[in-house]
């Protein structure tokens, strides 16, 4: 299907379980290959089928994908963050804190989500903070990615600590 801009994109036409008609995109050409088309036209006829309607399930998906990235250990230090600033940190500690956030701590979990966080990576961190001889700030490294884990539990966003002692 062309666009009235120009775009083309991969679209399927199919019958509802209600009888109705409905469209279901597909992707852009020639982002989406013919072969790709066919494998996604599969998975809405299979859903079709079943009774799931392909259109509220692909949002369904994508709803819950963004409640995962919200989960994030980058969306929860964010949040603990701003609980410090209220809590009206010194400056000088809070510098301290973001210095730790920006080299070490969000580069090695910031993107994961919390729940896929494991001991083992909290002490990976740790560790290769303590290689470079910054023990005292490996110590604080520890201290706050286990409040942060905290925090985050207590808003709902994870069940586990996996920082805690």
């Amino acid at each position: 299907m062309v666009s009235s801009t120009g775009c083309k994109r991969r679209e399927l036409r199919f019958k509802k379980s209600d009888g109705k008609w409905g469209w279901h995109g597909l992707g852009a050409y020639p982002d989406v290959t013919a072969k790709k088309a066919r494998e996604k036209t599969q998975e809405v006829q299979r859903l079709n089928a079943e009774g799931v309607d392909p259109i509220t399930h692909k949002a369904t998906l994508k709803v819950s994908k963004n409640a995962v990235e919200a989960n994030t250990f980058k969306a929860a230090a964010d949040l603990w963050l701003d609980k410090k600033i209220k809590d009206g940190r010194a400056e000088k500690t809070l510098s301290g804190i973001k210095g730790a956030l920006t080299n070490d701590i969000l580069p090695a979990l910031g993107s994961k989500p919390l729940s896929r966080i494991t001991r083992s990576d909290c002490a990976n961190l740790q560790a290769s903070i303590e290689s470079r001889g910054a023990h005292n700030t490996a110590e604080k490294v520890r201290v706050w990615v286990n409040q942060i884990f905290g925090l985050a539990i207590a808003k709902g966003m994870n069940e586990n600590n996996p920082a805690s002692t």
